[in-house]
């Protein structure tokens, strides 16, 4: 039926849709029905400031007070960052190291319970060990290497309870071993497995004879090799699994409940992962092929929430993000949602929350030279008076609405950078639960309308700045399943009002789009008649085939909506007219109120608030090509006044960007605007009588892409949620008393 629906609407230039005509639409793409096991592992972001060139990232307890600590490092320094236990606090050290860093790695060398660092230097090609203090590093050892390594990492590889350092490289045979002594020094280097260069080595006892076994990849025939020990450092030949893709990585971890460690393995050309679990004898299956959008430039995987099952967390630098991937009821990975990594990230970690079975995340900023901490969303958040929140991708369009009902208001916001929605749950008090997201049919969603169906369901209508299309997302809050479906629209859409009827909770709206060559606004109306089915009729010739914004209001108190709208009459004027609509969609009548001098007839936004309190709802008018509001009095007889006044100097991108709160709590109707002409957030103080005050700068708006205040934490003060674009995070500023 769409394909039908196509060839008749491109064979008629514009309007594009017969006059008045009615189609039965199917959605453009299939309906899909997603399910969500629970909200996401991250929600609240500190932000640190590091030295510049700071970019590498690595975890361990470098206090000895057994919490998790951060270290970062570039080429000629090391940054501890040492949690201040039983708070939300960071306490930074930086050391100058004397030796370029080349390749680093931290394990606990002399068994003091404090992780030590263990690093090749880049000129010298030199080892050297640091040990780490309560409030300091310290030289321990070095060793002049003779050949040069891709890779050094620990393992305790003759189990003798001591760490070792092993290092390989795609140019040298082997694996070379120094062994540890316990006291952060180390026996001269013995190779093992000479026959072999690797790319990526696993050190573990994968089949529980206690001796540690190797799991490599042989870079040169794309071949995983598994070698059994049969004595300390004593290897049996190979078993083998070759691909027609080169491995990159193998992320030991533990993907069914029983104590066996499986992998994964990535590839290096290849946006592919794939799992493997061990019998815990020595042989590993294939579990599941996970196709993934792009090439991770590194993986991680862990419990990350403590719910019994490993989730994976996937970061791709170029891409700007983060990507949790949790699994479903059959025991397969799915992706959940995807996270911001902010303006110019470089590299992410996983730790232990303080001394909980939680994992929090660090990012690295190489632009803003800071270091990004998320806390995870399990954690209590203690209370500020401003928090910021990550977030999807470029998120824009905030919007405020309990899905409970509970008078806290849950966030949802769109990710314009991912093709996706997102649901941030209040807790309660103002703080906000990790992030569901909301895959979407259409691309780079800009406006979001919610609307509650049923106490347990709701409905989101997207609008899309690159296409003409509607997305519609169902959303059932008491599972977390969703579907999606999407019908053809017109450009520029602008949603006018969303409604449901009977019994069935059936969808009816409104949007009015720009017809792109006569500049003239067209209307549609939506009903819709089965789970993806909708009726559609052209109302543009019956209100006004020459508009220049629209907005619905029942004018006649008949409970019909009606249509307010700015008819474009000659070159240099319009005017303000009202047509009344019958229950069956048919003028019954018009009405005009004012003209105005406008030479540049541009788009129109029309917003309707009682301004002066007389149980009216006045008319607030933006124009775009002349960068003003304009304000219009509702009069008791319903006529509406000439402007009264006008707010020069004032550009708004959506409609979101003007709010209507009364900020000063005294009854009186205040506006604020996101003026992206001054890049500044202002409040306009309302008299009462429909007119206000000059404008208050309440902050600067820079990177902020949408704004919406509400009483989030139900303590009767407005507070303030702002996406930032670039930065990835949704800041919240309370209200003070």
């Amino acid at each position: 039926m769409t394909i039908a629906f196509d060839i008749i609407s491109n064979g008629f230039k514009y309007p594009r849709r017969f006059f008045y005509t009615i189609f039965i639409l199917n959605f453009l793409e299939c309906s899909m029905v997603f399910s969500q096991r629970q909200y996401s592992s991250f929600s609240i972001i500190q932000e640190l400031q590091l030295r510049r060139g700071t970019q590498n990232l690595l975890t361990g307890d470098f206090n000895g007070d057994g919490v998790s600590d951060i270290a970062a490092y570039s080429s000629k320094s090391i940054s501890v960052i040492t949690a201040v236990e039983d708070s939300a606090r960071w306490d930074i050290k930086h050391y100058r190291m004397s030796l370029e860093i080349s390749h680093i790695t931290v394990s606990d060398f002399n068994k003091d319970g404090i992780t030590d660092f263990a690093y090749i230097g880049k000129q010298t090609n030199e080892l050297r060990i640091y040990l780490s203090q309560p409030d300091t590093i310290l030289y321990r050892w070095k060793y002049n290497l003779s050949e040069e390594y891709d890779t050094i990492q620990t393992a305790d590889i003759n189990n003798d309870g001591k760490m070792d350092i092993l290092l390989y490289g795609k140019q040298v045979l082997g694996i070379t071993v120094f062994m540890g002594k316990g006291d952060g020094t180390f026996k001269y280097p013995q190779t093992i497995l000479s026959d072999y260069s690797f790319s990526c080595i696993s050190v573990s006892d994968f089949n529980h004879d206690g001796l540690t076994d190797i799991f490599a990849i042989n870079w040169v025939l794309n071949e995983a090799l598994y070698f059994s020990a049969y004595s300390k450092m004593k290897y049996s030949y190979p078993s083998t699994v070759t691909f027609f893709d080169e491995p990159a990585k193998i992320i030991p971890t533990q993907l069914n409940n029983d104590a066996n460690i499986d992998f994964i393995l990535t590839f290096r050309d290849k946006s592919q992962l794939q799992t493997f679990v061990s019998d815990g004898l020595g042989a590993f299956t294939l579990h599941q092929i996970i196709d993934i959008p792009d090439l991770p430039d590194k993986i991680t995987a862990a419990d990350l929430d403590n719910s019994g099952s490993v989730d994976l967390v996937l970061f791709n630098r170029s891409k700007k993000y983060i990507s949790l991937w949790i699994k479903d009821s059959l025991g397969y990975f799915v992706e959940r949602a995807v996270f911001s990594a902010g303006v110019l990230p470089y590299d992410f970690e996983i730790f232990r929350h303080r001394n909980t079975l939680f994992y929090d995340m660090a990012l690295t900023d190489i632009q803003n030279n800071k270091i990004r901490i998320v806390q995870n969303s399990c954690i209590p958040i203690e209370k500020s008076n401003e928090l910021k929140f990550i977030s999807g991708l470029e998120p824009t369009s905030l919007t405020a609405y309990s899905v409970n009902a509970n008078t806290v208001p849950d966030l949802f916001y769109a990710n314009y950078g991912y093709n996706s929605i997102s649901h941030l749950k209040n807790k309660g008090d103002g703080t906000y639960e990790g992030i569901v997201n909301l895959k979407i049919t259409g691309m780079h969603p800009t406006i979001l309308k919610v609307f509650s169906r049923e106490p347990q369901s709701f409905t989101v209508l997207i609008s899309h700045q690159a296409s003409s299309t509607i997305s519609i997302t169902d959303l059932n809050i008491t599972n977390y399943s969703y579907s999606n479906y999407a019908l053809s629209s017109v450009s520029e859409v602008d949603i006018l009002n969303l409604s449901v009827s009977g019994n069935k909770k059936f969808l009816k709206f409104i949007v009015a789009g720009y017809d792109s060559p006569s500049k003239h606004l067209e209307l549609y109306y939506y009903e819709q008649i089965s789970k993806t089915r909708f009726i559609e009729s052209d109302l543009t010739g019956v209100v006004c085939s020459k508009s220049l914004g629209f907005i619905t209001k029942d004018l006649n108190k008949d409970g019909i909506d009606d249509y307010l709208y700015f008819q474009d009459n000659t070159s240099k004027t319009i005017t303000l007219c009202a047509t009344f609509m019958s229950g069956d969609k048919k003028a019954i009548g018009q009405k005009c109120y004012f003209s105005i001098p406008d030479t540049n007839k541009g788009k129109y936004l029309f917003f309707l608030k009682d301004l002066n309190n007389n149980k009216r709802d006045d008319l607030i008018i933006f124009s775009k090509e002349n960068k003003e509001l304009l304000f219009s009095m509702n009069r008791r007889d319903t006529t509406f006044l000439s402007p009264h006044l006008r707010i020069p100097n004032v550009k708004l991108n959506y409609r979101n960007d003007i709010q209507f709160v009364d900020l000063d709590n005294d009854n009186k109707i205040d506006i604020v605007i996101a003026n992206r002409h001054t890049k500044t957030l202002q409040a306009y103080i309302g008299r009462g009588d429909g007119s206000f005050s000059t404008p208050k700068r309440l902050m600067s708006i820079k990177g902020v892409s949408s704004f919406v205040i509400a009483d989030f934490d139900n303590d009767g003060i407005p507070d303030y949620a702002l996406s930032y674009i670039n930065d990835g995070y949704i800041k919240i500023i309370y209200g003070q008393k």
